[in-house]
């Protein structure tokens, strides 16, 4: 006899009378677990019953359905069973002094009620009260110890196992919105990333865009030849943007590093700027180059938009267990204002465990340190 606490994520039922009578007979309802009412019974085998025994019977049964089902479906609100066990006992105790059935049956019931009930003082509460009012019965009125011992022994085996299958279900209910609550911060964590990604290759794509149009209109009576090929430019730049915001949005992007420093170096010439890469010979991991490309990428823009620099260096170094990247140019500078672009580096680096500095008294600077034991873990 089975009766969990809860039930938790229950699908729809099906349609049709079989789906409906095989959910009624499920091990977590309380249907299933009346098959062991006939034993009530079984005292009828050696002891013929009276007349009055079977009318007393008939009418306790509806009874006892009634108390039994709703103080099962009220174990799920904890306290407001008691009433309905505490019934279930007197009708136990009422069929013992006036018919000669097997009472102990009514107990056990009572029994698995409350081994189902939340939290968990309040079941052992229960159990005891039982318990006593039992041993106290039988010894006021007398009763046979065997159906005494009977209740007692069997109810408790049912009371027991009530309470772990109450504290299994629990433990999985909390384990399921555990596993709810890391899926919505897993796909809120999606969504602000490819939410970064994407304003990095909007913001860097429309400011080339933007430049070189600018660039195209003031060439355009001057030097056509020129003015030509920065509206090429701009052709290949929109496709490239339009593939890799595609790739984001699927989440299956991949950036490289070499990639971006091409894209950087061309950005930057428009706006007549020099880039000076100084980057390590040996492979960087994933993640971090990754990171790097894309900070890159941020960075690049800022000089493009606000700098006003003639050259700008990027230098990317190993030292030591971490991967130090700079970028710094010999622009205006001048008080840092933290939008949506630093906001994003500050978060990629932060998901690698590193640590990123941004200075801008003599012109630009922004460093980042990345661990690589801790991206390589």
């Amino acid at each position: 006899m089975t009766l969990p606490h809860h039930t938790y994520g229950a699908p729809p039922p099906e349609r049709g009378l079989w789906p409906r009578v095989k959910a009624a007979m499920a091990p977590d309802g309380p249907y299933l677990w009346l098959v062991y009412l006939p034993i009530y019974g079984i005292t009828w085998f050696w002891l013929k019953p009276t007349f009055q025994d079977l009318v007393l019977t008939a009418a306790a049964l509806p009874l006892f359905l009634l108390l039994y089902i709703k103080g099962h479906a009220a174990t799920k609100h904890g306290a407001l069973a008691l009433p309905w066990i505490a019934c279930l006992m007197v009708l136990g105790f009422t069929l013992a002094m006036s018919t000669s059935g097997n009472w102990s049956v009514i107990a056990v019931y009572a029994f698995a009620l409350a081994g189902a009930l939340r939290p968990q003082r309040l079941a052992f509460v229960t159990l005891a009260a039982i318990a006593v009012s039992i041993i106290a019965f039988g010894v006021i009125f007398k009763a046979p110890l065997s159906l005494t011992l009977i209740a007692l022994f069997f109810g408790l085996v049912v009371a027991v196992a009530n309470f772990f299958s109450a504290e299994l279900t629990a433990k999985n209910a909390a384990l399921e919105a555990s596993q709810t609550e890391v899926r919505v911060m897993a796909a809120t964590a999606e969504r602000e990333r490819i939410a970064r990604d994407l304003h990095d290759l909007l913001g860097h794509t429309l400011t080339v865009v933007a430049v070189k149009a600018d660039l195209a209109a003031r060439l355009i009576d001057i030097d056509t030849a020129r003015a030509k090929a920065e509206i090429k430019d701009l052709q290949a730049t929109a496709r490239t943007a339009l593939a890799d915001i595609r790739s984001a949005v699927t989440g299956m992007r991949r950036v490289a590093l070499g990639a971006e420093l091409a894209q950087a170096r061309h950005a930057l010439a428009a706006v007549d700027t020099t880039l000076a890469v100084t980057s390590p010979e040996a492979a960087l991991p994933a993640p971090v180059e990754e990171a790097l490309a894309m900070m890159l990428r941020e960075g690049a823009t800022n000089v493009v938009r606000h700098a006003h620099a003639t050259r700008c260096d990027v230098a990317i170094a190993i030292d030591g267990e971490d991967v130090r990247f700079t970028l710094a140019d010999n622009g205006i500078g001048g008080p840092i204002r933290e939008g949506n672009g630093l906001a994003g580096m500050r978060a990629r680096v932060a998901a690698l465990g590193g640590k990123l500095t941004v200075d801008g008294e003599k012109g630009m600077r922004i460093e980042a340190v990345l661990p690589l034991r801790r991206v390589l873990a």
